[in-house]
């Protein structure tokens, strides 16, 4: 009898110690190996692993915004109405004037370039301009808003429809300034732009020059003041390792440490990620990547947008990212995302990120918890900023984030 004890007690410590063994070795495996097991969501749990919506974030053929327009400037009969430095207004014109925006970039056609004193004549007739306070690839920028036709291309910040003759011409502002012919018509404009009561805004296009001379699609202002603001480091002591799980690192592999300056490093392979005190995130792939011809720019966008929203998620903030730069050279694509507040800009950028091809090979991001607080902070006025700027520049209010909490403004030139 007792015999048969000792055996039955020996087969199950057999079995406990394969169990063991098999559940370490599901701990030492990437999170996204775990997860393409479908195991069951407590076992999931209890390996540290994240579930459902919280997975790290795969490469999808769908793309979403990475920014909106900066400052949307309505011209009816009436006069000039302009939305900026605030979520609020900017989402209500967005929502309701991106669908003009939408149709006109499907039936574009008849590209010709425009001198710029049509450009500015167009400005001031029954109009509305989309300024995204940076220059972007124009096919994500289609892309995000669903346009299917892939006739415009290059890189745009501002897009400017216009009433022309009982048709709406579509003008795309930069070094040179192109014109193209849509399908949109005049009514539907004048009815979108009817409701919109005159601020007494006004480009500098718009009125005879005055001193310094800066780029005259600038919006004309007087004192300008911003809401005091705070930049928090993230406080969530798991914070490094809902990173890592993001990065499909193993948050507690054998890989995992913490260096002499206390920051807490992931490494895997040719990978390896640090998560500073500071929030500072790096993460490096030194394997060699084949460059994707067939890439799009929206689809690498993408890429890199998934990843610093899914971080982004894991502290409360105010403040959006919205991509800044996009700049390509050779099969190496560098692109960096702001932190926007309320429709302000907050610098330095907080992600910048290097594609070799569609691969991601090196991506930095700042992580901040950012809010607005009482009171409010005076900038210099425009016309003095405007004497100490380089003539031709186009100045926008900012913040700045120095590392200390509370954040500095002023005015920034593009």
């Amino acid at each position: 009898m007792s015999e048969r004890i000792l055996d039955r007690l020996k087969n199950v410590l057999i079995v406990l110690l394969l169990l063991c063994i098999a559940v370490l070795s599901l701990m030492a495996m990437p999170p996204g190996v775990v997860q393409s097991l479908h195991l069951p969501p407590t076992v999931m749990r209890l390996l540290g692993v994240p579930v459902g919506a919280e997975a790290q974030p795969s490469r999808s053929t769908q793309t979403s915004a990475a920014a909106q327009p900066m400052l949307i400037s309505v011209r009816n009969e009436a006069g000039r109405s302009t939305a900026q430095r605030s979520f609020s207004a900017l989402d209500r014109l967005y929502d309701r004037l991106s669908p003009l925006l939408i149709e006109a970039l499907q039936t574009a056609s008849s590209p010709r370039e425009a001198e710029k004193s049509e450009l500015y004549d167009a400005l001031s007739r029954e109009s509305v301009l989309f300024d995204y306070g940076a220059q972007l690839p124009l096919s994500a920028v289609r892309d995000w808003l669903g346009a299917e036709n892939p006739a415009p291309g290059g890189s745009v910040r501002r897009l400017l429809l216009a009433e022309e003759d009982g048709t709406v011409c579509l003008y795309l502002p930069g070094d040179t300034c192109v014109r193209w012919e849509t399908e949109l018509s005049t009514a539907a404009l004048s009815e979108a732009l009817a409701d919109y009561a005159p601020d007494g805004s006004v480009f500098f296009a718009e009125e005879p020059p005055q001193g310094d001379a800066p780029d005259p699609l600038t919006l004309r202002e007087g004192a300008v003041a911003l809401p005091n603001a705070v930049a928090e480091f993230p406080e969530d002591e798991n914070f490094a390792e809902a990173v890592a799980t993001v990065l499909n690192f193993n948050p507690y592999g054998s890989g995992v440490y913490t260096d002499a300056d206390g920051n807490r490093i992931f490494t895997e392979n040719n990978r390896s990620c640090s998560v500073a005190s500071d929030g500072t995130i790096l993460f490096t792939d030194s394997e060699e990547a084949v460059a994707a011809s067939a890439a799009s720019a929206s689809a690498n966008i993408e890429s890199v947008r998934a990843i610093a929203a899914s971080i982004h998620a894991l502290v409360p903030n105010d403040a959006r990212l919205y991509l800044c730069a996009w700049e390509e050279d050779g099969d190496l694509t560098h692109c960096r995302f702001r932190y926007v507040l309320d429709g302000v800009p907050i610098a330095p950028d907080a992600v910048t990120a290097t594609l070799r091809g569609s691969r991601l090979t090196e991506f930095r991001f700042a992580v901040r918890t950012c809010h607005t607080d009482t009171g409010r902070i005076s900038l210099l006025p425009l016309p003095q900023a405007l004497a100490i700027a380089d003539t031709g520049k186009s100045l926008t209010a900012a913040y700045h984030d120095s590392g200390r909490g509370a954040l500095t403004c002023g005015w920034i030139q593009s």
